[in-house]
């Protein structure tokens, strides 16, 4: 890393860091009014270019609506939103009152829905009428956007009627909290992170160092804001460092990204890479000789897809990181630290990371070559912000050594002689599909909540779209028949239950689910059937 790297990385930290300033300065009001925020693509219409002037005056007025319904600093303001310009203004208008934004993915069935809500004690949540069926009961108060009430819930446009705009000021300094998002469960409950505005500094410099972000040039992340790695590439890191970037109202097709790519003229794409393959096995697919740059994260990157990438004209850059650190290993487009990609690794840590890999039985570093625990280097990593989850803890919740040197990952890699780091191995029980980190447990405990399942057990199956696919193993009750119908009926009870992003894809009825003498699911077992 170069003088000049350290030095912008010192540069970012010690601007988001200013006592004096709030999120709502660093995010928005210190920015040109005239300039673009967000470019919103419309299904059926015209892009609209809303400007960052546009975002101060409407999130002004959320800001408003939403302290009259009893929102103050600390409380949880949630949302069930597709990417309209109401989604920054909303986070920016929570953020005005000090406030604390909740994503909630709008694919979550509304009992997984419902226990996130409640762990986080939301004081408002906002929905898109579409997804106004997902909330679930609770003590919490919901709008709908738009200027029509549905089912009861008031609309947004009509409550911020009767509201001018709020000019308080926001608590300021770095160690305000922004953000509190919930891991994917990968561990068999979705755990509880709460970012501080200090968290963001390093979004930032993963735009300017890992992407390559420049003042010109047409941004768009595809990538769900329900997610971190989406809420930070689409919404706060762009708004943070004053680039305007694309939001896509429409639900994700193939062929109006297709349209998106070549009609806004896209330079630079970031999106997980089971977007990029259905895109790549669409028929509407098409050169795009303007697109610069292209990345993605969530999953890796396969084989087929790496080598489709070059026929675009520009390879595909793959980044690592979790919802705990954000990005921290890739390969980055930045011209002095570009590294080409290479099939099958990781890349090297990113400005402003200390990565390393350490013995599988001992706290420190494992040689070159060797697998081991990949691990955060706490002290060097300027932009390791991660100090522990919120709420009640359990013990296997720990991710940090004994000395609190090192954060664990809980993945496995190599780190080869040149500094370049390979994926070896993850918890073996987590399963990765379409870019989302999948809990067997919890796919299990939905499964067995039907009144057919006596007991139930999940691994992943390779694929070649997404990368894994879930495979349920499960043993029926006396009186139900294995089939086809039951496999469908199982799958369903799944996606109302659970998520539609985490149904079994493949169910095998078997007589007796293997397990250890203490009553452990042998997964090992099935994946070796699975393979026979």
């Amino acid at each position: 890393m170069s003088a000049q790297t350290d030095r912008r990385i010192q540069d970012i930290i010690e601007d988001i860091e200013e006592p004096g300033r709030s999120a709502p300065e660093h995010f928005c009001d210190r920015h040109d009014a005239g300039q673009a925020a967000f470019i919103v693509d419309r299904p059926g219409r015209r892009p609209v270019s809303h400007s960052f002037g546009e975002l101060a005056e409407r999130s002004r007025r959320i800001a408003s609506c939403l302290a009259a319904l009893g929102v103050g600093e600390g409380d949880r303001v949630a949302s069930f939103m597709r990417r309209s310009f109401d989604l920054p203004a909303l986070i920016l208008g929570a953020w005005r009152l000090g406030a604390v934004y909740t994503p909630i993915f709008t694919a979550l069935a509304p009992e997984a829905a419902e226990r996130r809500l409640s762990r986080s004690a939301a004081k408002v949540v906002v929905a898109d009428p579409e997804f106004l069926g997902h909330v679930p009961q609770g003590e919490w108060t919901v709008l709908v956007t738009g200027s029509e009430a549905v089912g009861g819930a008031p609309a947004l446009d009509a409550e911020l009627e009767g509201h001018g705009p709020w000019e308080q000021a926001a608590p300021a300094g770095p160690d305000v909290p922004l953000v509190q998002i919930f891991t994917s469960g990968t561990s068999g409950r979705p755990k509880s992170v709460v970012h501080t505005k200090r968290h963001a500094a390093g979004w930032q410099s993963f735009l300017e160092h890992g992407l390559a972000l420049g003042p010109e040039g047409a941004y768009w992340s595809a990538v769900d804001p329900g997610w971190s790695l989406g809420l930070y590439t689409a919404l706060l890191a762009p708004m943070l460092l004053g680039r305007s970037n694309i939001l896509t109202e429409d639900r994700f097709e193939a062929g109006s990204s297709w349209d998106v790519l070549s009609d806004l003229e896209v330079t630079d794409f970031i999106a997980a890479p089971t977007t990029l393959r259905v895109m790549r096995n669409s028929p509407e697919k098409r050169m795009v000789r303007h697109l610069e740059r292209l990345s993605s994260a969530g999953e890796a990157v396969t084989p087929g897809l790496f080598e489709w990438s070059d026929d675009l004209g520009t390879q595909v850059h793959e980044f690592y990181g979790q919802t705990e650190t954000g990005l921290c290993v890739g390969f980055p487009h930045h011209p002095d630290l570009r590294l080409d990609p290479v099939q099958g690794a990781m890349g090297r840590p990113l400005p402003g990371w200390e990565i390393v890999v350490l013995r599988m039985d001992e706290d420190r570093p494992a040689p070159d070559g060797e697998i081991g625990r990949l691990a955060v280097d706490v002290a060097a990593s300027p932009f390791m912000t991660f100090e522990g989850y919120d709420g009640p803890q359990e013990p296997e919740d720990e991710r940090f050594t004994a000395d609190g040197v090192y954060y664990l990952t809980t993945d496995l890699a190599i780190r080869e002689r040149n500094g370049m780091l390979r994926f070896a191995a993850r918890d073996e029980d987590v399963i990765l599909s379409s870019g989302y980190r999948l809990s067997p447990v919890s796919i299990e405990n939905s499964l067995m909540g039907h009144p057919a399942v006596h007991e139930a057990a999940v691994v992943g199956d390779a694929d070649r779209d997404r990368g894994e696919i879930v495979h349920a193993y499960v043993v029926l009750e006396e009186g139900h028949e294995p089939g086809r119908e039951k496999e469908e009926e199982l799958q369903r009870w799944v996606k109302d239950n659970y998520g539609a992003h985490a149904y079994p894809r493949q169910v095998s009825f078997i007589g007796e689910i293997p397990t250890t003498e203490n009553g452990k699911v042998r997964r090992s077992v099935l994946r070796r059937r699975r393979a026979g």
